[in-house]
């Protein structure tokens, strides 16, 4: 899931600042989750811009995903005439997708944070950085590149202090944390060294090539 977080309310005026004519979009998916850009969130903005004319506010389950939102867009494109700009409360990708299908400014009123876990309402953990070379088949299921402030894969630092982080020392090592959590499920710990991540499979922006479906017959 994607975190994000709403803008501060001056920083999203100051953006749609140079438009009369606006539509709200938001995002039914993680955003509403988050509470960022739900249809709550949509409805709040609209109040508070009020020396604006909000065209019309709307809703997409999922406007990171094309085809949801081709689908989407069919509905609203002719409204999307009238407007000179469309605030959307979305991730970033989902502010980009939106941006490249529509001939109108496209502008964010979220930061997009981290994929992560929703723990509770409001409450969310980085797990996972996308690094293209998941290892958490060796090390009990818990990522040490984003669990440990320093990224270590390879084993605690010489720093560690006792069980604890050197960096977050309220916090226990992630390395103790795997160690304890093999020993629970009784999973082998040997000891396993990996090779540095190969960044060219990070260079950005980053794509995967699916098989094109078959033409029906």
């Amino acid at each position: 899931m994607i975190i994000s977080r709403q803008k501060p309310l001056d920083e999203i005026k100051a953006s749609v600042a140079g438009y009369h004519k606006l539509a709200i979009i938001g995002c039914g998916g993680c955003a509403a989750v988050c509470q960022s850009g739900g249809t709550k969130q949509v409805e709040e903005i609209q109040k508070t811009l009020g020396d604006k004319k909000v065209v019309f506010t709307f809703q997409i389950d999922e406007p990171c995903d094309q085809r949801i939102l081709a689908r989407e867009l069919r509905r609203i494109e002719k409204r999307l005439q009238n407007v000179d700009a469309v605030l959307v409360l979305a991730c970033g990708t989902g502010v980009q997708t939106l941006a490249s299908s529509i001939d109108k400014p496209c502008l964010t009123g979220l930061d997009t944070l981290f994929p992560g876990t929703v723990i509770h309402s409001t409450s969310y953990a980085e797990n996972c950085d996308a690094c293209g070379e998941c290892l958490l088949n060796f090390t009990a299921g818990i990522c040490p590149r984003t669990n440990c402030p320093k990224g270590i894969a390879n084993g605690p630092c010489s720093e560690k202090l006792d069980e604890k982080c050197p960096v977050d020392p309220e916090s226990e090592c992630v390395w103790v944390t795997i160690d304890k959590r093999k020993e629970s499920l009784t999973l082998s710990n040997d000891i396993q060294e990996f090779p540095p991540l190969n960044w060219e499979r990070r260079t950005r922006p980053r794509k995967t090539e699916g098989k094109k479906a078959s033409p029906r017959e």
